[in-house]
């Protein structure tokens, strides 16, 4: 589903392509490719270079090209992200023209000169192209990848004959394979995404990986090695499908462990607010609470692509549904947390509280 990534070193080997994304700052600079034609169409078309413009030309790979201007490099407020939106913009284009292999062809030349924030204006190129064609897994699952997602390959060439390594290749599409997994499990309906579902399916993306994945879904073992994620959980205990669920995952890099990074996530598959209830409409958007926790998936994920030595990383992710009702945990009642630690309850709708109660117990896990 994450489109492969090739360099193209020739302009001219363009024939597993299907349409060319041109993205510069500048259309009216001589030299570049297509500069000719260009040129030519601006005669009767005054926007190009100021929006999004698609051309038909036959000497472009599947006759389409597509002009993605970036707007000045050069003002106090450009930054590098403008070349991401350029990419996005002209990649989205390509593709509702029916193109499933776009290249990418990159005017770095216009790039302001030693600038160190434009130093991964490549990477940034790259990972805003790859974002923007990402689906919902929801969408993916109703309607099919072939569908949603019909885009195979992403070339890019850069205009100044510059390399773009396969490692920087290989780097930039392991990140979005992580921001995909933090999107499908972050971004899921609190049905689709309950914290078993969550469990499961972080559990099947790392399959044959080099990631060791632990899941506990017994509410038992929860109610005594995680209390606080318990007392969460209480309101919802009565409904089997929204039990709770400590994911743990670990890495470990090949040699001498060097660094070793700790991480707790929180996981609320969906916060009404509890008994302390959201009202006045702010409910909407809640099934986003388990981001914390996603994220910290997604970044695994990116340790079992790149595999960095010397690295030991260990997470626990809390998923629980934070929901009311008359086991739901209350205001003024005292827990005892896992440590020993007596905790009073003043708002069962506090996030900070929450983030405190999910990933508390398994910090001292970790």
């Amino acid at each position: 589903p994450v489109p492969a990534l090739e360099f193209v070193s020739d302009p001219s080997s363009f024939s597993s392509f299907d349409s060319v994304v041109f993205v510069s700052s500048n259309f009216e600079a001589k030299g570049l490719p297509f500069s000719d034609f260009i040129n030519s169409a601006r005669k009767v078309d005054a926007r190009i270079g100021k929006d999004v413009s698609f051309l038909f030309t036959e000497t472009a790979a599947g006759s389409r090209l597509i002009l993605s201007p970036t707007g000045s490099l050069t003002s106090d407020t450009a930054d590098v992200r403008q070349i991401g939106e350029a990419s996005k913009a002209g990649i989205l284009r390509a593709r509702s023209s029916g193109s499933i292999n776009p290249l990418l062809v990159v005017d770095n030349l216009s790039f302001p000169k030693n600038d160190s924030d434009y130093s991964r204006a490549i990477e940034v190129t790259l990972i805003f192209a790859l974002s923007s064609l990402y689906q919902g897994l929801q969408s993916r699952e109703h309607l099919g990848e072939e569908k949603t997602e019909p885009i195979k390959k992403i070339g890019i060439h850069v205009t100044d004959g510059s390399t773009v390594t396969q490692t920087t290749l290989t780097q930039v599409r392991s990140i979005e394979l992580g921001r995909r997994l933090g999107r499908d499990v972050g971004g899921a309906d609190p049905e689709r995404m309950t914290a078993h579902n969550c469990a499961d399916y972080i559990e099947k993306s790392f399959a044959d990986s080099v990631i060791k994945v632990q899941t506990t879904k017994d509410v038992e073992v929860i109610k005594k090695e995680y209390p606080l994620l318990a007392a969460v959980a209480r309101g919802s205990e009565h409904v089997p499908r929204h039990h709770p669920a400590i994911v743990r995952l670990e890495y470990q890099g090949q040699g001498p462990i060097s660094r070793t990074l700790l991480f707790s996530g929180k996981g609320v598959t969906y916060d009404t607010g509890g008994n302390d209830i959201k009202t006045g409409g702010i409910m909407p958007g809640m099934s986003r609470d388990k981001l914390g926790a996603a994220s910290i998936a997604g970044f695994f994920k990116v340790l079992s692509e790149l595999k960095p030595p010397h690295l030991r990383a260990i997470a626990e992710l809390g998923f629980v549904r934070n929901s009311c009702g008359s086991n739901a945990y209350v205001a003024d009642e005292v827990l005892l947390s896992h440590a020993g630690v007596r905790v009073i309850i003043g708002n069962t709708d506090a996030g900070t509280l929450q983030s405190y109660f999910v990933m508390r117990g398994s910090i001292g896990a970790c």
